[in-house]
């Protein structure tokens, strides 16, 4: 499934190229990378992100570059380089908090999480797994103080978005 899928996003890719769009470019550079993880080849993922991020901060798209960054950091991880991922992720969490991207703050905690332990330093890495915790608690309380039904629903639904990845992701 992850061989079809890079396929499509190698031959998507050609497409945005030549047709000078570079914002497509860098989804479909940023898709691809997460076929070659799923894949296992790490190496090439790495490059993939990295130049998908390049894209991404060229055109000024700090979300998109945060992404790229969380998606490197996790692939920088896997290949034993854990400083550099750690430093990837603290720099996506940082505009994911700021710009209030619930969701993928909780998957780079996670990811964090994880690098501390790889590191031995245990106790960051459960104050870590906290403030993720704190994420998902801030939303519980943000919907047991909605009366109304139109903005219980959206705040449902985000707290729905941050939970998710803890299923998805372990």
């Amino acid at each position: 499934k992850a061989r079809r899928a890079a396929a499509s996003h190698r031959r998507a890719l050609r497409l945005f190229h030549g047709l000078g769009r570079r914002d497509h470019e860098a989804a479909a550079l940023n898709n691809l990378g997460l076929c070659l993880r799923a894949m296992g080849k790490l190496e090439a993922a790495r490059a993939s992100f990295q130049e998908a991020l390049a894209l991404r901060e060229a055109e000024g798209n700090s979300y998109g570059a945060a992404t790229c960054r969380a998606n490197l950091g996790s692939v920088l991880r896997l290949r034993g380089d854990r400083e550099a991922a750690l430093a990837a992720l603290d720099q996506a969490l940082f505009v994911f908090r700021e710009q209030g991207h619930r969701r993928e703050e909780s998957i780079a905690r996670r990811q964090r999480a994880r690098g501390l332990l790889d590191l031995g330093r245990r106790e960051e890495a459960l104050r870590e797994a906290g403030r993720e915790k704190l994420t998902v608690d801030a939303l519980l309380e943000r919907i047991r103080r909605v009366e109304t039904g139109d903005v219980g629903i959206q705040v449902y639904q985000e707290l729905v978005r941050v939970a998710e990845p803890a299923v998805e992701i372990n």
